[in-house]
This record gives C-alpha cells, sequence and structure tokens, in this order.
C-alpha cells in the first residue's frame, strides 16, 4: 500500500512538472514580452516609431541644397530626438509588463540561479518584482540575493494549460485591500485628484514607487476606478 501511493505521489510530481515544463515552453521571453503583451496602442506606436539610423535616412537633405554643416547637424538631432522618443515608449512597455507581474496579472517563469541552482523552470513570484532588477537583454531578473535566468511570462487567463497557483499573499491584494480600506475610511477618496488618492495608497500599503513595482500614479488610477468607480463629482 505504501509502495502505491509513493508511486502515485511521484506520478503527480512528474505530471506537474511536466504542466509547467508545457507552459514555460509556449511562454514568451520577457526580452520580447514587453512588446508581446503591450496594449494595442502601444505597439501601434512602437511600429510606427523610428529608430536613429532610420531617422538619419530619412531626414538627409542634398549637401548642396543647404549649408552642410547645418544639414548634418540637423539630420543628427532628428535622429537623436526620435531614438529619445523611441526609447521612452520602450521603458513605458517595459514599465507596464513589471506592472503586470507584480499584480499577478501575467505570470513569470524561470531558472533559478542563486541562492541554489534548479534544473526545471520555477515560478517567479509576484512580490519578487517589488524591488527586481531586469536585464532585458539578457532575460534575467534579481532581487534580495536571488537570481532568475531564461525568463519567460504567460498569461494565466488566456493559457488552457493549468497555470502554477498564485500566493494568496500577492501585491494586487495589497493594492485593492488599502483603497478599499481608505474609501471607508474617507467617502471623498474616490473624488480626490489623482495625484493625492495614489498618494494615500502608497502611504497606506507603506512603499514609495520604484520602477515596475506596481504603484505607479497610472497603474493605482487603474484599481481606484475598478475599485470606486469613476468620480461622482467634478474636481
Amino acid at each position: 500500500m505504501k509502495v502505491n501511493l509513493l508511486n502515485l505521489l511521484l506520478e503527480l510530481g512528474q505530471m506537474a512538472q511536466k504542466s509547467k515544463l508545457d507552459l514555460y515552453d509556449n511562454a514568451v521571453p520577457i526580452n520580447e514580452a514587453w512588446e508581446t503583451f503591450a496594449t494595442p496602442e502601444q505597439r501601434t506606436a512602437f511600429a510606427d516609431a523610428k529608430g536613429f539610423p532610420e531617422t538619419l535616412e530619412s531626414s538627409a537633405q542634398p549637401a548642396a541644397a543647404r549649408n552642410v554643416v547645418m544639414a548634418m547637424l540637423e539630420t543628427f538631432n532628428a535622429a537623436m530626438s526620435a531614438k529619445r522618443s523611441r526609447d521612452a515608449l520602450i521603458s513605458e512597455m517595459q514599465d507596464c509588463l513589471l506592472d503586470a507581474l507584480f499584480n499577478s496579472d501575467l505570470v513569470a517563469l524561470g531558472i533559478r540561479q542563486r541562492p541554489s541552482k534548479s534544473h526545471y523552470p520555477a515560478e517567479i513570484a509576484s512580490d519578487f518584482f517589488d524591488f527586481a532588477e531586469t536585464n532585458w537583454a539578457q532575460s534575467t531578473v534579481q532581487s534580495e540575493g536571488k537570481l532568475y535566468s531564461n525568463v519567460r511570462v504567460y498569461d494565466p487567463h488566456a493559457t488552457t494549460m493549468a497555470a502554477p497557483p498564485v500566493p494568496d499573499k500577492g501585491s494586487k491584494s495589497a493594492i485593492d485591500r488599502a483603497i478599499k480600506e481608505l474609501d471607508l475610511e474617507n467617502p471623498e477618496f474616490s473624488n480626490l485628484p489623482r495625484k493625492i488618492s495614489c498618494k494615500m495608497v502608497r502611504d497606506k500599503i507603506g512603499k514609495s514607487e520604484i520602477r515596475g513595482n506596481g504603484l505607479s500614479d497610472q497603474n493605482l488610477a487603474k484599481r481606484i476606478v475598478a475599485i470606486c468607480g469613476v468620480r461622482r463629482i467634478a474636481i
């Protein structure tokens, strides 16, 4: 009887591991996920954004038409401006992805390298992205002595496979709980200017906004509207 039970537990463990491997194989590398899981508007804007080389080529003017030095300077400035705009858009899309991971709207899997190495993909807890440093080029994330490589992202709401369980202690639940408590304490909470109400939420949680930790004004404003509804009066 004990042998049969042990075999059953081993089979269940192997099935769970295979399910996680299937999820990992079909997930999106994090260095692509910021574009894959972006909003349609962001993807359109990114597709239309020109990089440095493209702007140089499109802005180039015949040397005979104008002063050569001025023409080169204007072309270079136009290319640098386009690059800054494109980089800012990429940064915004990456921030949105980190917010979604922090709020458990998306799930990340990775191969643990520190403090001990894993041979199979492990789920990265949503709270890990509170202070995680992301190397987008190498698809790694690290925080507080932990390092994951080959990080991939999937949408647990879209997949038909069994998703790993989301921890009860999640950052999204902490944000929602703070908003509900503030709304109970102050009936006019949802009517306050968003910058003020968002700051109140951060103060309630006891954390400041750090890139990717889900506590940006943009993210908190969405949760306030989702829980409290739109403003009842004009501010």
